[in-house]
């Protein structure tokens, strides 16, 4: 089971800052009780040639076993996405049962 949570960007920030912020954040799910591995990646728009920045998406690829209600009941979990819309990002979390196949 894998969840996804996608963000907007904040505008009015300097280059990099973003990104540092949002590494920050999710270096705090690290380690949390039934997250298998993390990734966070930018997102940008599919427009060639001059793609542009849209926001970011974190994938996480969940412990065998869990459920993705215990993982976003967690107390980081739930922090996150509050420091998300505090900030006013507009968190979506997405659920995807299936793998991709090769």
């Amino acid at each position: 089971m894998r969840v996804l949570v996608l963000w907007n960007r904040v505008g009015g920030l300097k280059p990099g800052e973003d990104e540092s912020w949002a590494r920050a954040e999710v270096a705090k799910l690290e380690g949390h009780d039934g997250i298998a591995a993390l990734v966070l990646q930018p997102v940008t728009t599919a427009a060639i040639p001059h793609a542009s920045p849209l926001g970011w998406c974190l994938e996480i690829r969940l412990a065998e076993g869990q459920s993705t209600r215990e993982l976003v009941r967690g107390r980081r979990f739930a922090e996150f996405l509050d420091d998300l819309r505090l900030l006013g990002m507009h968190p979506k979390v997405l659920a995807l049962e299936l793998e991709l196949e090769h």
